[in-house]
């Protein structure tokens, strides 16, 4: 992991959709070259859970265990961002680089 990379846990249950990428508009910004300016949207609700839909990133998304567009998840999934971001989702989340299995 590059010392560019970035970890952020979302809580569970804190606001409906967030934009994910390097566009200064985006709730959660990163500016890795790897990220798209606008590069998914996720969003919570208490009915549905988390759910991730890639916005037509150039480098695409990918979520652990699960692949599919929009993605479902459950507390304590992972997203990957670009090379070096990981975002966790839920109050079970653990911060972990990616380079660790995942349990």
């Amino acid at each position: 992991m590059s010392n560019r990379a970035q970890m952020t846990q979302m809580p569970e249950g804190i606001g409906p959709v967030w934009t994910i990428g390097r566009h200064e508009a985006c709730t959660v910004r990163r500016i890795a070259d790897s990220v798209s300016r606008m590069h998914a949207e996720v969003s919570y609700t208490a009915a549905e859970g988390w759910s991730v839909k890639d916005l037509g990133s150039t480098n695409g998304t990918v979520v652990k265990p699960k692949e599919g567009a929009p993605w479902k998840l459950a507390p304590g999934e992972r997203y990957f961002i670009g090379e070096d971001d990981t975002i966790f989702f839920g109050p079970d989340a653990s911060l972990r680089p990616r380079n660790l299995p995942w349990p």
